[in-house]
């Protein structure tokens, strides 16, 4: 009976480490439909396989700790995922069965999820171990009753409850305390891997992320002739609206500005801050006259753009873009580059808030 109970938490906590590589995202009741149902089907067939290696306490009775998986979603995945594994668990003990026990188990199994859902909904109960650690005495007491329900043989029974509630009980925290660590390991991987492509600030690619585009796109211009154009844009005056306003009101302003690039930009387009005050956006399989429309739309856009600073206050700001095409005549990528902070530079040497191509 040890060593099928020790057999029930090594499935356990292996797809825990199974579940760390397959989803990218750690759990959390925040994640998208598509993640909880995916969550929701990964934990049901968990605990399909935790019944698997359970024990035989009879012809028809299996005892194991599938009621753990139902209470690691619950706690974590919110309610989506805790009635896709709820109902996952529930139906699939039929598979060993129709019987009376099987019965029963369906019915503990479709209780405790509700009860799971209300637990994590409203109880009062900060830490998720304390709740994790109550929630594992509320299913194994769900596990009692079945084995009173289903199984006449006191003594078998007596032996059972014996070894199943200390089991069970270091078995959980255990499994919370893997659970927890495998979380954070997951949460901290998808950090800094975030943190090394993404601007911090506005969410937008940062240069590295700019310059794996910028390889990429280059390499089709040379091997399949796509054209490729970028735009290069700069707040005007933006060192007076930090000295102004304050830094916090400038973060507010590059933070609104990106969001304006990602809208008024092409799906297909690059859109980065190269730092600073400075932006860019990389435009594959487009010409320089189709971006020079692109950059004026967004010229025009960001005039008409009344800011909102963290204050409260408005604020109208302006834009300088500069705009080129990679050609054949470029000898290397910065060739490209500096045509296109010539531009920007005479953008703004000409007056600011305008688009310069250059030539």
């Amino acid at each position: 009976m040890i060593k099928d109970l020790a057999a029930n938490a090594a499935v356990l906590i292996s797809c825990f480490y199974l579940m760390s590589k397959i989803f990218p995202k750690p759990l959390n009741s925040k994640n998208s439909l598509k993640t909880s149902i995916g969550y929701g089907f990964f934990f049901g067939l968990l605990g399909l396989l935790l019944m698997y290696f359970s024990i035989q306490a009879t012809d028809t009775v299996r005892v194991d700790l599938r009621h753990l998986a139902i209470l690691f979603i619950g706690f974590y995945g919110g309610i989506p995922a805790t009635i896709v594994t709820t109902v996952i668990i529930a139906g699939s003990r039929f598979f060993f069965g129709f019987t009376e026990a099987a019965y029963v188990a369906v019915a503990l199994s479709l209780l405790l999820g509700g009860c799971v859902i209300l637990l994590a909904k409203y109880a009062q109960i900060d830490s998720i171990k304390v709740k994790m650690f109550f929630g594992n005495i509320i299913g194994m007491l769900f596990v009692t009753i079945a084995l009173y329900i289903t199984i006449s043989d006191e003594a078998l029974r007596q032996e059972i409850l014996l070894f199943y509630w200390p089991f069970g009980i270091i078995a959980g925290l255990l499994a919370v305390k893997v659970f927890i660590d495998m979380q954070e390991a997951n949460r901290l991987f998808h950090f800094y891997k975030e943190s090394a492509e993404v601007d911090f600030l506005t969410g937008l690619n940062n240069v590295r992320q700019f310059d794996y585009y910028l390889n990429i796109f280059t390499t089709r211009f040379k091997e399949k002739h796509e054209s490729l154009s970028i735009l290069v844009i700069d707040i005007d005056h933006f060192k007076k609206v930090n000295d102004t306003y304050g830094h916090d009101a400038g973060d507010e302003v590059l933070k609104q500005l990106g969001a304006i690039l990602n809208e008024t930009s092409r799906d297909m387009d690059i859109v980065s801050r190269n730092g600073g005050e400075e932006f860019s956006i990389l435009l594959p399989n487009c010409r320089l006259t189709q971006a020079t429309a692109v950059g004026e739309r967004i010229r025009k856009r960001v005039e008409n753009n009344t800011f909102v600073l963290p204050d409260n206050q408005p604020l109208h700001i302006t834009v300088s873009i500069g705009a080129s095409s990679l050609t054949k005549q470029d000898v290397v990528i910065k060739d490209f580059l500096k045509r296109a902070d010539v531009a920007l530079y005479e953008a703004k040497e000409s007056g600011r808030n305008k688009l310069c191509i250059a030539q």
